[in-house]
């Protein structure tokens, strides 16, 4: 989020002073350290009062449970569920040299796992397409008709 602005029903335009990264609810990560939103800041704002704010746009909330599903305006339907596991298995690289062979083997899988859903997912988006685009076709040929079934009657 670039705002330096920010109007709020009940206090009118207030200055951005600082952004700050939000802490998620998450346990810590493997690491220890704190998991942190990635599309969601605090914003302090010059009374002294905070919100949180979309890092896409200019949605802003007192409430981070206002700002989340917000957050759904910001990606493509469809995508979650492939993108959360691609995510999962690009954590799970991370740190190898910690795991047992067991781990990285149950890893392994669940990368196969999000290439396969990616494959039936493509896959299932090109044979809608294709049925779109034979209706599509099949539908212009129809208004062509129409149009020649129009021209007919206006040439009487």
């Amino acid at each position: 989020m670039t705002a330096t602005h920010v109007t709020l029903l009940d206090k009118g335009p207030q200055k951005v002073i600082a952004t700050e990264k939000v802490v998620s609810p998450l346990p810590p990560g493997v690491d220890g350290e704190p998991i942190y939103f990635r599309q969601i800041v605090k914003l302090l704002l010059e009374d002294g009062s905070e919100v949180y704010g979309c890092v896409h746009c200019e949605y802003v909330s007192d409430s981070i449970g206002s700002v989340r599903p917000h957050l759904g305006k910001h990606s493509p339907k469809g995508v979650g569920r492939a993108a959360r596991n691609r995510a999962a298995a690009v954590r799970a690289y991370q740190d190898l040299d910690e795991l047992t062979l067991g781990e990285i083997l149950d890893y392994a899988q669940k990368g196969l796992d999000v290439a396969q859903s990616d494959a039936t997912i493509r896959t299932r988006l090109i044979e809608e397409r294709d049925e779109w685009k034979a209706r599509a076709k099949a539908a212009e040929s129809q208004l062509a008709k129409v149009r020649n079934a129009f021209k007919g009657l206006a040439g009487e």
